[in-house]
């Protein structure tokens, strides 16, 4: 996931970062307001974990979330819309 849909997508995201980081604090998550790069530093500074630690629970969880997260088939929708002419 890149930067530009994890801070689109953040809304939908916060609670399942919570999830993943109990000890990242509703304030730090309102904070982060989905930049990747506040949660890495908020993942080492509020778990404990090495910066290489976070790196790696980070890029997983986006990957993961990648996977879980809906996207739209433009290609479909015009494909629909010129059905309909």
């Amino acid at each position: 996931m890149r930067d530009r849909e994890f801070r689109t997508n953040w809304t939908l995201l916060r609670n399942r970062v919570s999830e993943r980081w109990p000890q990242i604090s509703s304030g730090n998550l309102t904070e982060i307001n989905g930049h990747a790069d506040r949660l890495y530093r908020a993942i080492v500074r509020q778990t404990g974990v090495t910066r290489g630690e976070a790196a790696q629970q980070l890029s997983s969880f986006l990957k993961t979330c990648e996977a879980g997260t809906p996207r739209i088939d433009h290609t479909a929708e015009s494909h629909s819309t010129s059905a309909a002419r």
